[in-house]
């Protein structure tokens, strides 16, 4: 496997476990010599 596809938020919010656990995961994968694939959603303009 060469790259791994992560889904994420934006916002880290205010549980440092949660931060430290995707640090974690971010440097497990490139100790692996991994690539990640991410992507973002595609907004729709709001009518007003």
């Amino acid at each position: 496997m060469q790259r791994i596809a992560v889904f994420c938020g934006a916002n880290s919010g205010t549980d440092t476990g949660i931060l430290q656990a995707a640090q974690a995961t971010g440097r497990a994968i490139a100790l692996r010599g991994m690539g990640v694939v991410y992507g973002g959603g595609r907004c729709k303009p709001v009518a007003k």
